[in-house]
């Protein structure tokens, strides 16, 4: 019958009760081996590839499989990301392609060395607060409107990433955004409701003072109308008969629409219980809140841009590109900045209209929550108290550190490391020059105002940084890279490189724009599944070997493909910062997919017209003709390969 449980015999019960238990220990078993199987799955379908041959030897189709191999676990997570990095550590020697001692190398050249240095300095940066002293007074000065208050979260949010990684700026500026908006909110609930609080009060003595006039009136005779005439005789007068008694009377003089508006002064005392504005500042709160969120996790993307280390995909691509191209001079910090600022700039202003149009247009918008802003980035200042020693110390050596940067070979003129020789700039990096300005941190004193009560008892030395902040390095994306430049070394010493050159060499008749579009946007949807420096790991050296085989330069593709590796908008895996946004709770998958799909598109046509309006000059790329450290390259690899 139905709604009657069914009862089993005790026999098909068991078996029942045997089967459910087998199918969940097959489940539970699925899921615990279920990455060691997929991985398994990978080696196996791959594996054929080990023992064929492509362009006539064996280790071009070795390398192809190593690629496919780390592709599918980088996309996959089948295993940690960095640890799927380290694969040509183990293959490249086992194939016979590279020595275990050069692909070691690899794993920590100049570029991991920058990284190194710059997380060193970053950490020293967070470890005083002084990042979050800088972003507190930039925003105090930009005013309560909402798309100052916006734009203040999205510019500091930008330069912080610059110098920092975009991690850990996303990771900064979150909270900090999320808690002072929240505050802001509950400040003007609380106001809203001690109004409404005093105004009722206000209601109810007026109610008072009417219903005791009411009283008088009734006590008193009015006229030649005598009060037993209205009321039968020996029947009690209440307060409410009187007053609707009145209110009738007044309907038939003013009309029935002012008698409305008295009744309810009247029956409820003042008190309107109609919650449209409050749901109206409801809505504009989520929207402003949402609209916050995602510029600054995406700020802090467009920011990495600007700076070699700002993000792990322009390190990436400079390491490669003087393993793949050794005769070809080194990009300085300046000559990227003057090329990757102004697009970063570009592309927050206009992010900051689509935000503006998009999440703060509209006629039904109530700001009032966030009047008290100014105030209240005062009041997070004040709590800070004044700078500290250690504050003005970082801020010195940071402004040494970025002057030493820019100058060091602007490329317009020559730099001061060409005061210790006609090579000085290529002896002298940017990785030896912040090591170089984070080496005092480590034998400066902190001042006794700030160390500990432990730390002042005690007889050894406190200086500004020890030795925790190198165990805090971010070692799992330097060995990231690390796997780029080795699979990359894996290309060139295997052959596949030039193999890949000669199979599109008939496809020389390709417009070099129909290329760049292709190349850019391909990297900008890798990028949303894969990481973006795994992504450019994976398309550099298969791009490069595109632009040997058309003959053309290969900065002229590589730098915007690096660039539009960090477009990637759309998901939460794409980027750490879309994770950090995401991890909010405030945001949903179909919010980033809404905003981010129209700025992947915006992201990769932006960087093909910034390149090809100022980065042709900046980088002084030849569009007619390949150049001869690129040609030189080429030849070499040929005959390395023969």
């Amino acid at each position: 019958m139905p709604g009657q449980n069914k009862i089993l015999p005790i026999g098909l019960s068991s078996l029942t009760s045997k089967n459910a238990d087998s199918g969940h220990t097959k489940r539970t078993l699925i899921q615990r081996y279920r990455q060691p199987l997929l991985l398994l799955l990978i080696f196996i379908v791959a594996s054929p590839l080990m023992f064929t041959k492509i362009c006539g030897t064996r280790k071009t189709s070795q390398v192809l499989f190593l690629t496919i191999v780390m592709t599918v676990s980088w996309a996959t997570e089948v295993i940690n990301i960095a640890f799927t990095s380290l694969l040509p550590v183990l293959f490249l020697p086992l194939f016979g392609i590279v020595t275990g001692k050069d692909i070691a190398i690899k794993y920590f050249p100049n570029t991991n060395l920058l990284i190194f240095g710059a997380s060193i300095f970053s950490s020293a940066v967070k470890k005083y607060a002084l990042h979050r002293r800088i972003a507190l007074t930039a925003l105090e000065h930009f005013g309560n409107s909402p798309r100052k208050l916006i734009l203040s979260f999205m510019c500091i949010s930008a330069f912080i990433s610059m110098w920092l990684s975009n991690t850990s700026t996303s990771v900064l500026m979150m909270p900090i955004a999320v808690n002072i908006v929240d505050s802001m909110r509950s400040s003007e609930t609380l106001n809203k409701k001690k109004k409404e609080i005093e105004e009722l009060r206000n209601n109810i003595n007026r109610d008072k003072a009417r219903l005791k006039e009411l009283e008088q009136e009734i006590d008193e005779p009015r006229g030649c109308l005598q009060t037993n005439q209205l009321i039968p005789s020996g029947q009690p007068i209440s307060p409410q008969e009187t007053t609707t008694e009145v209110l009738r009377e007044k309907e038939e003089i003013v009309g029935p629409e002012k008698v409305q508006v008295d009744k309810k002064e009247a029956g409820d005392h003042g008190y309107n219980d109609n919650n449209d504005g409050e749901d109206n500042t409801s809505t504009t709160y989520l929207r402003f809140r949402t609209a916050l969120v995602l510029s600054i996790a995406y700020s802090c993307t467009l920011g990495g841009m600007s700076t070699l280390t700002g993000t792990g995909t322009n390190l990436a691509f400079i390491g490669m590109l003087e393993e793949l191209y050794p005769q070809a001079d080194s990009i300085s910090m300046g000559q990227w900045f003057s090329f990757g600022f102004p697009l970063s700039f570009t592309f927050i202003i206009l992010l900051w209209f689509y935000f503006c149009f998009t999440y703060l247009h509209g006629k039904n918008t109530d700001f009032s929550f966030l009047a008290g802003s100014k105030s209240h980035f005062r009041k997070c200042l004040d709590d800070m108290g004044s700078m500290t020693m250690s504050q003005k110390i970082l801020i010195v050596d940071f402004c040494f550190l970025i002057l030493l940067w820019f100058t060091r070979k602007p490329g317009m003129v020559d730099g001061w490391a060409s005061l210790f020789g006609p090579d000085g700039a290529k002896y002298i990096t940017d990785g030896t020059i912040v090591i170089g300005c984070v080496f005092p941190l480590f034998f400066i004193q902190k001042p006794i105002s700030e160390q500990t009560e432990t730390e002042r008892n005690g007889d050894k030395p406190v200086p500004m940084l020890t030795v925790r902040v190198i165990e805090q390095a971010p070692w799992a994306t330097m060995i990231l890279i690390g796997g780029g430049f080795g699979l990359a070394k894996g290309y060139s010493s295997s052959g596949l490189s030039q193999c890949i050159a000669d199979g599109l060499s008939g496809l020389s008749g390709i417009p070099y724009f129909a290329i760049l579009v292709i190349c850019c946007f391909t990297a900008s949807c890798m990028s949303e599944f894969i990481s973006n420096v795994s992504t450019a790991s994976i398309l550099i050296p298969i791009i490069s070997s595109v632009c040997n085989a058309l003959k053309i330069d290969p900065l002229s593709v590589l730098i915007p493909v690096a660039l539009s590796c960090s477009c990637s908008f759309m998901l939460p895996v794409s980027t750490p910062p879309n994770s950090v946004a995401y991890g909010t709770g405030f945001l949903t998958v179909v919010d980033m997919v809404k905003k981010g799909f129209v700025l992947n598109i915006a992201g990769f046509m932006l960087v093909f017209l910034m390149f090809i309006s100022i980065g042709i000059p900046i980088f002084n790329v030849d569009l007619e003709k390949q150049p001869s450290w690129a040609w030189s390259n080429n030849t070499g690899a040929s005959q390395d390969h023969t």
